[in-house]
């Protein structure tokens, strides 16, 4: 479970919510247009969902997704909008979404494997090889959904998962697509309950930017920072600080991978600088950008 600090109609929330209304009991059978799914045992929670496993009538393991509280109902147009437009190797597919006793559910497979953040924190600082394969298929992954006209707006490790089909192989697959925004929303729905991880959060989310895929571009770069470090470039405990971190008098520079790990080469130092730049106009335009840059800086 994702436990770094959330903000949540801009309180800050740093604990693990507690499940209170759990609606499927394990067993439950769920009617889809496509299948039967067994519920099965937690998997995880959110602020947003209940993950449940599940399987199908032939036995197939699934991810059950339920959309919890006042934010449930958006939450769910998002995901289910995102899903049934992206289709990407390295994208986790949706096999339905469906209501079961008035609470929106979408159903995953399942994939074997661990989050990313699973891997950084059991595995510590990743190969310049390694890391550089992963964020490079992220930003196609990334570059697919924006060509879609979709933010994901909350790329992250934890929203990573790595499968490992053989020995030596790494396939990560994006998914959670439940704040995903428009570029052309002019403006934030005041109504909106807003979540973001606030150590990827590009700084121009905090002034209630319309959503933008150098926000995204942002996010890639961190993750970028942390795989290749073993460490996050900023601590963050308020939107305030990560605004105040880029303007004003004490504004800060965007922290130098090299310092973190002397190993790595300047070349993906530089890129992964120029990702998490304050200025978006400054970062890379699109991804796809960003993950040529760091193959081709690894290639010299």
């Amino acid at each position: 479970m994702d436990t770094r600090t959330l903000v949540l109609n801009g309180n800050l929330e740093k604990t693990k919510i507690t499940v209170v209304d759990e609606l499927l009991e394990k067993g439950r059978p769920l009617q889809g247009s496509r299948d039967v799914y067994i519920v099965g045992t937690l998997l995880d929670q959110t602020h947003l969902s209940i993950l449940y496993h599940g399987k199908t009538a032939k036995e197939q393991k699934v991810v059950i997704k339920e959309f919890l509280y006042n934010d449930h109902t958006r939450s769910f147009e998002r995901e289910s909008l995102a899903a049934s437009r992206a289709s990407h190797p390295h994208i986790r597919p949706a096999y339905e979404f469906m209501v079961e006793l008035g609470r929106p559910l979408g159903i995953f497979p399942f994939i074997e494997g661990r989050t990313l953040d699973e891997v950084i924190r059991e595995e510590g600082p990743m190969d310049q090889e390694k890391a550089v394969s992963i964020v490079d298929a992220l930003s196609k992954a990334a570059d697919h959904i924006h060509d879609l006209s979709i933010v994901h707006r909350d790329i992250k490790p934890s929203n990573v998962i790595i499968a490992q089909p053989n020995p030596g192989e790494f396939v990560p697959y994006l998914f959670d697509f439940g704040i995903a925004g428009h570029p052309f929303v002019a403006v934030y729905d005041h109504r909106d309950a807003q979540y973001a991880t606030l150590e990827y959060m590009a700084p121009e989310k905090c002034i209630r930017s319309a959503p933008a895929r150098t926000e995204d571009i942002y996010s890639l770069a961190v993750l970028t920072y942390e795989l290749l470090s073993g460490k996050l470039p900023y601590e963050s405990n308020s939107p305030d600080e990560v605004f105040r971190r880029y303007s004003g008098r004490r504004k800060m520079r965007v922290p130098n991978l090299i310092e973190d790990n002397f190993f790595i080469d300047y070349g993906i130092s530089q890129a992964v600088e120029k990702g998490m730049n304050p200025d978006p106009e400054k970062r890379f335009q699109t991804a796809g950008e960003f993950g040529q840059a760091l193959v081709e800086a690894l290639r010299k």
